[in-house]
Parts: structure tokens; C-alpha cells; sequence
């Protein structure tokens, strides 16, 4: 079967493409947010506005006296823009839980648009090529030689610029249907460990907590500084930096944790946690669950790292009781409250709490 992935590098662009790419992002705004509202305005008058009458009327558009300098952007960038705003539409009412489309802000940490036909890469000196830009410089040592379907160029908050490229790639999946248990591994999540199982001792990293003083500390210098001034931008793309290598050492540990535990273990065996309710539920779980470890990202990771390599990767329903169950007679402990570390059953057992969960889970 064929399968799509994303490779994504970090671009070095010089002066000259920046400015290039700030006129492209704003280009994409622009396109986006006229269209939005001229779709929101259409629906009140009964009239439906498609993606092909968008991008018809952008073509009419671009010869208009005052948008001549829309004809100086790559007219698939404009196109994916209104496609992008379409699929937004499809999903907001096939999923609620999406939401509305949402105008795009000038002020957004986050810039970026797509370009899906008639891009190049130079794996040898390292470059990409995308149409009316020159190349790019970027740094990865991957290499593919699947077939490109689009490339996104985007920035982030801390200024760094980055493209993901979307490949085709064959894929055969032939996953084990027999399966030791010393091959299978499951674990309960834990905000002290990070997680718990039986199979592996874990620590949490706490990359989030143990820089918090100091990021404490650079917010406060940046809300010192007087608003508009050239000191508060550098103060807040100091401030940018410092949470960016935060999120880089809590990513790297992940997929390196992610990459261990499916080379080592045939099957993996989670609890699928409300993780929305948990971070209302408490202010301290909330930091731990979202951003010391983000447990929900490392199920993600790791669930691509088990399909690449052919492992089982399963979760449980979120209403099993995995905390209450005794994983020795199958008693429900009904009262069992929070901060009761240890599992204490009428039948004898008293084991940690979280252990006794991931072995609720693995059976």
C-alpha cells in the first residue's frame, strides 16, 4: 500500500528569500481572510461560495488596477490557500470539535504556506528549490527518493524557518500475530515517573519545571520593556528562543523514547487518557501532562514508530477502571481517591497504584 510522510528540515534562507518569504506569508493571509469573509457574508445571503469560485475570481483579481502585485506570488500558493480554507469548512462541519475557521492574524507566532506542485531538492549540496525562489540552504542528513507532493514552508515564533515535505511512499504491513509477553509492553501514565510498567524504570525529565524560574525571569524583563519598541521585539524573540529549546529537548527525548520501545517490545499497550480533562482537573497536572512530558505527543510518536516497524500499538478505552481494578481477584475499589499512591485490596494485594494500572492494562 502506499502511504504519505512528512520529512521536516530545518531552511537557512538568506536575506533576500526572508523577505520573499514574509511577502508569501502575507500573500496566504490575505487570500485566506478575503475569501473567509466573503464566504461568511455569502452564507448570510443564502448564496454558496466554492473553492473554484474563489480561486476563478482571484484569477480576475490579480488584473485589477491596486493588486498587480498579487501576480508576482506563485499562483499555487494562492490556489492552496482557498484549498486549505475549503478543507477547513469540511472538517469544521463533518467534526465539530474542529471549530470555525478563524481569521489569520498578522501577529501569529506561527507563519506558513503551501506549495504543491513543481519542487526540487539537492540532497548532495543540500538545497530545495520551490517556484519564483531561488535555493534554499537546509540542514538534515535524511534522504528519500519518493515522490513529492507538496512542500510547506513555515516560521516559527523564535524565528526559525522550516519545510515539511510530503512524500509518497510504498509501505507493506505485516504485523505479528503471535506475540511472547515478555514482548509486550504496557504502562500506566504518571505525573511523578512520567510513566509506570513493570517491564522499565522512567523518570520525568521535567524540561518545563526546571527552566520555569528562568523563563519567569525573561518574562519579566519583556514586560518591562515599552510596547513597540525595537528592545521589546528582541526581548520577546529572546523569550521565543529559550521556550523553542525547551520544546526541542522534550521532542528529542520522546522520539528517542519512542524509538527504544519499538525496537525492543513487538507490542505496546496504553490507556487512550482524557487529556483535556485532566489539565481542568488540576493546575500542577495540567504543566506536568502538557508541558514537562505532553503525554498525548509521545502517543502520537509513538504510534508512527510501531507502524513504521510493524509493532502493535493499542489503546484501551479511557473508561476502563486500570487504577481501581485489582489486578489480583478483579475487585473494584470504588473509593479509591487520588492521592492513594497504594493499591491496599481486601484479598492482600498492596502494590503502587500505577503499577498495579499497567498490569490491569497489559491483561
Amino acid at each position: 500500500m502506499k502511504i504519505n510522510k512528512a520529512y521536516k528540515f530545518r531552511l537557512y534562507p538568506n536575506k533576500t528569500q526572508r523577505e520573499i518569504f514574509e511577502q508569501y506569508f502575507g500573500v496566504y493571509r490575505f487570500v485566506y481572510n478575503s475569501v473567509l469573509a466573503y464566504k461568511i457574508d455569502s452564507y448570510k445571503h443564502g448564496i454558496n461560495y466554492s473553492a473554484y469560485d474563489a480561486i476563478k475570481d482571484f484569477t480576475e483579481i490579480k488584473k485589477i488596477e491596486g493588486y498587480e502585485w498579487l501576480q508576482d506570488i506563485n499562483s499555487q500558493v494562492i490556489q492552496q490557500a482557498i484549498l486549505n480554507l475549503d478543507n477547513a469548512f469540511k472538517q469544521f462541519f463533518k467534526v465539530k470539535q474542529s471549530g470555525f475557521p478563524k481569521f489569520k492574524s498578522k501577529k501569529s507566532n506561527h507563519s506558513s504556506f503551501r506549495v504543491p506542485q513543481h519542487c526540487q531538492i539537492d540532497f548532495e549540496n543540500r538545497k530545495i528549490k520551490i517556484p519564483k525562489i531561488d535555493w534554499i540552504k537546509f540542514k538534515d542528513k535524511r534522504v528519500f527518493d519518493s515522490k513529492i507532493k507538496s512542500m510547506t514552508i513555515s516560521k516559527n515564533s523564535s524565528g526559525q524557518y522550516h519545510v515539511s515535505i510530503l512524500v509518497e511512499e510504498k509501505f507493506e504491513q505485516n504485523l505479528l500475530n503471535e506475540i511472547e509477553e515478555s514482548k509486550v509492553f504496557s504502562a500506566d501514565m504518571s505525573a511523578k515517573d512520567f510513566l509506570v510498567s513493570q517491564e522499565m524504570e522512567f523518570e520525568n525529565q521535567k524540561f518545563y519545571r526546571k527552566n520555569e524560574r528562568r523563563l519567569r525571569i525573561r518574562q519579566r524583563r519583556l514586560s518591562r520593556k515599552k510596547k513597540g519598541s525595537n528592545n521589546r521585539s528582541k526581548e520577546r524573540l529572546n523569550l521565543a528562543k529559550f521556550h523553542q529549546k525547551i520544546v526541542n529537548k522534550r521532542k528529542g527525548h520522546q522520539w528517542n523514547l519512542a524509538h527504544e520501545l519499538s525496537q525492543q517490545f513487538n507490542a505496546l499497550i496504553f490507556e487512550d487518557l482524557n487529556m483535556k480533562g485532566m489539565q481542568q482537573f488540576n493546575k500542577g497536572l495540567s504543566k506536568t501532562v502538557t508541558l514537562d512530558f505532553s503525554f498525548s505527543e509521545f502517543l502520537s510518536n509513538l504510534e508512527w514508530k510501531c507502524f513504521k516497524v510493524n509493532k502493535h500499538f493499542v489503546k484501551i478505552d479511557r473508561w476502563f477502571p486500570s487504577s481501581k481494578l485489582c489486578s489480583s481477584c478483579g475487585n473494584i475499589k470504588e473509593d479509591l481517591k487520588l492521592n492513594d499512591r497504594q493499591y491496599i485490596c481486601d484479598c492482600g494485594l498492596n502494590i503502587d497504584r500505577d503499577i498495579n494500572a499497567s498490569i490491569n492494562i497489559k491483561n
